[in-house]
Parts: C-alpha cells; sequence; structure tokens
C-alpha cells in the first residue's frame, strides 16, 4: 500500500479472501497476487469502464520464491517487453499478473484503489490513491482533499505536529 493512498473503510475483509491461484505455466506455480483494475470511468447509463491495467500502488502478495525468481529475471532483462515504457514496477507487475499472462492476477473490485476519480464516484470508494501533495481539487476532487486534511489533522493531532 502507497503512502499517498487514503484508507475511507476498515481493509479487513481483504485478509480473509481466497486469492490462491495456478500459473498457466508449465511446470505450474501456486501464487497468490491481487490487485484492482484501473476504473477508468462510469458510464451515463451507470456502467463502468474498467481498463485490463492495475495501478501497482495497492496489491496484495503473498511471497513466493518461484514467483520472485520469475520476476526477478523479467527485471534483470532490460529487452523483456514490460520495460518498453520505463514505468518500472508499474510496468513490471502489470506484465506479471496480466489478465491474458501465465500469471493472472485475481481481480478487487476497483473500490481498492480509486486513483484520481471526480467526487461523485467517492461513495462507493474504499480507499483513495491521490496526488494529495499537490493540493489540486482538479485532480483530486473537492471531497476527497477535504477527507484528506481532516485526516491528515487528526494524525498531526496524535503525532504532535
Amino acid at each position: 500500500m502507497d503512502s499517498d493512498l487514503l484508507p475511507l473503510t476498515n481493509t479487513e475483509e481483504l485478509f480473509s479472501m481466497d486469492i490462491d491461484q495456478s500459473s498457466l505455466s508449465t511446470p505450474s506455480i501456486n501464487y497468490s497476487f491481487a490487485a484492482s483494475p484501473n476504473l477508468v470511468a462510469k458510464r451515463q447509463d451507470g456502467r463502468e469502464l474498467i481498463g485490463n491495467g492495475f495501478n501497482a500502488g495497492f496489491f496484495m502478495l503473498q511471497p513466493s520464491l518461484q514467483v520472485f525468481d520469475r520476476i526477478w529475471k523479467a527485471a534483470i532483462d532490460r529487452q523483456e517487453e514490460w520495460n518498453v515504457h520505463n514505468d518500472m514496477e508499474q510496468g513490471l507487475l502489470n506484465w506479471m499478473f496480466a489478465s491474458g499472462g501465465e500469471y493472472p492476477m485475481f481481480r478487487l473490485h476497483w473500490k481498492w484503489n480509486v486513483k484520481d476519480m471526480p467526487d461523485e464516484l467517492m461513495r462507493d470508494a474504499s480507499v483513495v490513491h491521490a496526488r494529495w501533495w499537490l493540493n489540486d481539487p482538479q485532480l483530486v476532487g473537492v471531497k476527497q482533499m477535504a477527507e484528506w486534511w481532516r485526516t491528515y489533522g487528526q494524525v498531526e493531532g496524535v503525532w504532535g505536529g
């Protein structure tokens, strides 16, 4: 969980989810990886437009030496296709756990990583991911910004800052 995420609800239900999977590789490897797909928008009819990738700021992973070895092998190979856009862990993890790949991710609901969305989508959000430090309601949304500063004030009060 990135430090620029603001949980709006309790996240305990994530820890009871069964995200165990078997890879489509030969030989098959058991692994556990879950992430929220990117919510692109909501259409006027209310249907959600979901992207294929995910933001690496929020995911669940159970450590596995076999999966680590596969990720490490790809990470040190500059010719691997994941590195085309030079977006570091974002590209590497999306390549490794692509929906149509050998190690498909377990798809969490998009509410667990709502990134840069307008305020009207916030009523469904459980975790908001934003560039808070920019203090720009155009990027984040007025209600989200207010919640951030309210929470920031509570934390500052606890830590004496």
